[in-house]
């Protein structure tokens, strides 16, 4: 189930990653005690101001911190590298870590309800964007811990609609998400010759074009990369702000983003695959368990933003995307601009990086360490494509 694929970590959001600086404050030492996950033990509502960075560093820790400094009346927060390596990737990879990321909730688990209008043809764009956009609400609101309803009029909850005159007796007491529409591009208003299938199609046959020398390109797959392309381009744009298409074949691209996004996927899926085969054929030792590799040979400042900037946060991130659900604003675009930042940061370290090294006896912890660190990597951008509803790709 999607709501089992969620991490949730302990650990800190502030760092020193390139010279990030944090201003004083109590919201700083409220972050760090919430992802330590004793925010109520240690930091009661009336002892926030009393806290020090002593207090900060002397309390048992699920990551250890190096070094604070004031500095300029800001804050400076040094984590141990190699001890948030191995929190963070026991953190992944341990079963019984994969529960709904609800610790942002109430204690009571919220009931929300998703409205929208039944009556509409979702053969439209601009319709067919706003079944999405409840789609993926209503995933990502039951990954963050919402008991979440479909069409349940009189709950609390949200009414999905393009129309700005909506009437208030077709809403009930639920807040208005009002949807930009989707426009042509080279025309003004609203595109109403182009439907659903049509641009479906159309999208397929670029597809087709752009991947015609591909061995392993069929019907299946073209199925798989349309909805991609089609959930980025109608997803990656706030909910409230309009869409722009182009319509003719010259003009539509495949929408990059989401190829991009499933072809990092499947190199690290290719990476993982040659290096369990090397373990077969004995060039390589088995991987050993995550408290048995020293991650401090983890160097590359690539490396510890991709495990600090992206895995570790993408919890939060997730959680971003329902933070003010409730008040009408559904954000599943800032998901989509996550895995793509994601994505190109992926690229860049493989394309900087070798991850599979020669079998030498002071280059196997240094594999081992990258693989996890890739099996991590994978693990998030998995998850990420299921709370969008797209199929990864192995083989790309």
């Amino acid at each position: 189930m999607v709501a089992d694929l969620v991490s949730s970590f302990k650990t800190c959001v502030i760092d020193n990653l390139n010279s990030q600086k944090i201003n004083v404050d109590t919201t700083a030492l409220k972050i760090i005690h919430h992802h330590r996950g004793d925010a109520v033990i240690h930091c009661g509502k009336s002892k926030w101001d009393g806290l020090s960075t002593e207090d900060l560093k002397n309390q048992n820790q699920v990551l250890k911190i190096d070094e604070i400094l004031f500095e300029q009346n800001q804050l400076f927060i040094k984590l141990n590298r190699s001890s948030t390596y191995t929190e963070c990737f026991k953190n992944i990879f341990a079963p019984e870590s994969l529960f709904p990321i609800n610790n942002g909730l109430d204690q009571e688990r919220k009931i929300i309800s998703l409205i929208y209008d039944t009556e509409c043809s979702f053969d439209d764009l601009t319709n067919f964007r706003i079944d999405l956009l409840v789609q993926t609400t209503r995933t990502l609101a039951t990954a963050a811990g919402y008991d979440v309803r479909t069409n349940k009029i009189g709950l609390n909850g949200l009414y999905f609609t393009y129309k700005s005159n909506q009437p208030k007796d077709s809403t009930g007491d639920h807040k208005i998400v009002l949807c930009g529409p989707v426009l042509n591009a080279t025309a003004s208003g609203k595109e109403r010759k182009m439907n659903v299938t049509n641009y479906k199609r159309l999208k397929k046959a670029i597809l087709i074009h752009e991947m015609e020398n591909r061995d392993n390109f069929d019907e299946e797959l073209s199925e798989v990369l349309v909805n991609a392309v089609l959930k980025f381009e109608f997803l990656r744009v706030k909910a409230c702000s309009p869409i722009m298409l182009q319509f003719s074949d010259s003009e539509t691209s495949s929408s990059g983003s989401a190829i991009f996004v499933l072809y990092n996927y499947s190199r690290l899926n290719a990476i993982i695959h040659e290096f369990e085969n090397r373990v077969l054929k004995k060039y390589y030792p088995p991987l050993p368990s995550v408290e048995l590799i020293d991650f401090s040979v983890l160097k590359e400042e690539k490396e510890w933003i991709l495990a600090f900037k992206y895995v570790m946060n993408f919890p939060l991130i997730v959680k971003e995307t329902v933070q003010h659900l409730q008040e009408g604003k559904p954000s599943p675009h800032l998901l989509c601009s996550f895995l793509f930042s994601f994505a190109r940061t992926i690229s860049s370290y493989y394309r900087s990086t070798k991850i599979l090294l020669e079998a030498k006896p002071n280059l196997i912890p240094v594999v081992n360490a990258r693989i996890y660190l890739i099996k991590a990597i994978q693990r998030i951008l998995l998850t990420a494509l299921e709370l969008l509803d797209i199929k990864a790709v192995p083989v790309l």
